[in-house]
């Protein structure tokens, strides 16, 4: 519709229904922390469950969660656990039915467990094989991207592989689109292989063996693109999104098509139609037929708005700066404090 929020967890509830079967259309998915909650349709507003704690394993800190829906309505659950796999962080995954019920305990997902193992994503296919992807750190200090597949019943399918080429610098914030025959495109942010920061992209066959070289994203030059977010139609074709901070730009967010092979379909494009302040942290759904959401986090003048509303301070005034500057702290009214040792500094 091109309406933009910052609402960004609201938008992600009605992003997931569009992944849904037409004959599943009045079941949401949530999921917050490593917690989650089904609803009915948006416009009963009506919990189909309670909050449901994910994991089983209650040591250490449970983190940055993902979800993708299985085709018979249940959902599988990934997320980063520090201390799961003993050494540093690992990552975890864990099987639900439609209702909700946990399938078992969780289970890890790396099997290389030196050093860290974060941010995960994760695509379904249509018999509810699901793969997910992460941010592995191959030595210390030196990250690059990994899958690894898993049969509906969630037994591995193979050990876990690289999913990058060029392994110089770092290769990190992964995300994951999986198509009906269980095929895949791994999109991630590279900061090594150019003199900025970029997204690049790879696709796989149903085996995980790769069907391309790496794809580069963008097409424009600037400070950095970051956090990728990608998302698939019936056909296999792909939109992904990004953040950019440009050359005469601040942050916005950028997004581009390609076909089920990599190749582009379109040159990269500006999503957001507000500029002011910095939009972050993209993420992107698409229906069968091709249409597609974007939803992401702005930052502007609107956090002013709501700190008068909520104090109800009828006579604010709000100083304003660009963005990354400081407002004239001279033009402060310090006369008008209520702490008395500012009002004498007036």
């Amino acid at each position: 519709t091109g309406d933009e929020s910052t609402l960004l967890a609201v938008l992600v509830v009605a992003m997931s229904s569009l992944l849904l079967p037409p004959d599943m259309l009045d079941r949401r998915l949530l999921a917050t922390s490593v917690a989650l909650a089904l609803a009915g349709p948006a416009a009963a507003q009506m919990a189909l469950t309670g909050e449901l704690a994910v994991n089983t394993l209650t040591t250490g800190n449970q983190f940055v969660p993902a979800v993708a829906l299985r085709p018979d309505g249940g959902f599988v659950v990934t997320w980063e656990s520090d201390g799961a796999d003993g050494d540093e962080f690992g990552v975890r995954a864990r099987r639900f039915t439609n209702a909700g019920a946990g399938v078992g305990n969780e289970a890890g997902v790396n099997d290389v467990t030196v050093f860290t193992q974060r941010l995960p994503a994760i695509g379904v296919d249509g018999s509810g094989n699901f793969r997910i992807v992460w941010q592995t750190e191959v030595v210390q200090n030196d990250f690059g991207v990994a899958a690894r597949p898993f049969a509906a019943d969630s037994t591995p399918q193979a050990v876990q592989f690289g999913v990058n080429v060029f392994t110089a610098g770092f290769q990190h914030n992964a995300d994951i689109a999986v198509a009906a025959d269980g095929s895949f495109v791994v999109v991630w942010q590279d900061a090594g292989q150019q003199a900025d920061q970029d997204i690049f992209l790879r696709t796989f066959d149903a085996d995980g063996d790769p069907t391309s070289a790496e794809i580069a994203v963008n097409q424009s030059e600037g400070f950095f693109r970051a956090r990728p977010a990608v998302a698939m139609d019936a056909l296999g074709n792909l939109v992904v999104a990004w953040e950019a901070e440009l050359v005469g730009e601040l942050h916005n967010i950028y997004a581009r098509l390609f076909d089920a092979d990599g190749a582009p379909l379109t040159g990269e494009f500006r999503v957001n139609a507000t500029v002011a302040g910095a939009q972050k942290a993209p993420d992107v759904a698409r229906q069968g037929t091709g249409e597609f959401l974007v939803v992401w986090e702005s930052f502007g003048q609107g956090w002013s708005t709501d700190a008068t509303r909520q104090l109800k301070l009828a006579d604010a005034r709000v100083l304003t700066a660009p963005y990354g500057a400081l407002p004239d702290l001279g033009a402060v009214r310090r006369d008008l404090s209520i702490d008395p040792r500012l009002r004498e500094l007036a």
